[in-house]
């Protein structure tokens, strides 16, 4: 996941020789055991695609990339999120592909749809399964030394209307444990 979201922020960089930028690029797939499901490249195999993963978990990887141009300095991470699907029908997944939405998503589903609610529970990342997991952006941003441009946290909860599960483990992890002492 690292290396394709960095050969693709390279790839724009390449196109941008000569500038001091920031690029910020990602990848994202769907990862079912071994199976790796990206965008699926027809309607059969977004059926085949929802049908492997119907009331089974799996997990969602994007690989981040934030790279400065004119040092080729990169910063990368990765968003892993566990998804389970619910076990919806043949029909309600025939009514979903007739929308198209399947055709351009990793898995060939979108959690945030409102006609199909493919998803019966998730640990971790919400973002990271409907886009672009912005505390994972707000982690590469502040390891590349520069400063967070606002509250993504805090605007990823406003939008989604949740909790932001990434940030709330960072809190916990920077608060000492009772008994131990801040050094």
């Amino acid at each position: 996941m690292h290396r394709l979201s960095l050969e693709k922020a390279r790839a724009v960089a390449h196109t941008r020789e000569g500038r001091r930028e920031w690029i910020l690029s990602a990848d994202t797939v769907v990862a079912d055991g071994q199976h790796v499901l990206g965008k699926p490249r027809t309607r059969a195999q977004a059926r085949e695609f929802l049908r492997q993963l119907r009331g089974r978990k799996h997990r969602v990887l994007t690989g981040l990339t934030l790279l400065e141009t004119s040092s080729d300095n990169s910063w990368t991470e990765l968003a892993l999120t566990s998804v389970r699907m619910r076990r919806y029908s043949d029909r309600e997944l025939e009514r979903y592909l007739e929308t198209d939405d399947p055709m351009d998503k990793a898995g060939a589903y979108g959690i945030q749809h409102t006609g199909f609610h493919p998803v019966a529970s998730i640990e971790g990342c919400y973002a990271n399964v409907m886009g672009l997991p912005l505390c994972h952006v707000r982690n590469l941003i502040l390891a590349a030394g520069l400063s967070a441009p606002a509250d993504l946290p805090a605007l990823c909860r406003a939008q989604l209307g949740r909790q932001c599960s990434v940030r709330e483990a960072q809190i916990s992890a920077a608060r000492p444990m009772k008994g131990s002492k801040k050094t």
